[in-house]
């Protein structure tokens, strides 16, 4: 997982900008990684539960 989230965090404004709240409170690089792969699993879980497509718009 730590090797798909980096593109993500590269290119997914939402997930970039989480990414910048994590490290802004002290969280290291590796941490704050760890902290968007589990926001990511939870997209993931959330769209195989629901049966929904991918809408970057209801991302917060």
């Amino acid at each position: 997982m730590y090797q798909v989230i980096l593109p993500v965090i590269n290119n997914n404004p939402v997930f970039k900008k989480y990414y910048r709240l994590k490290i802004s409170q002290g969280k290291g690089h590796r941490c704050a990684q760890g902290h968007c792969i589990r926001k990511l699993l939870r997209v993931i879980y959330h769209l195989l539960e629901t049966g929904q497509s991918f809408d970057p718009a209801l991302l917060r």
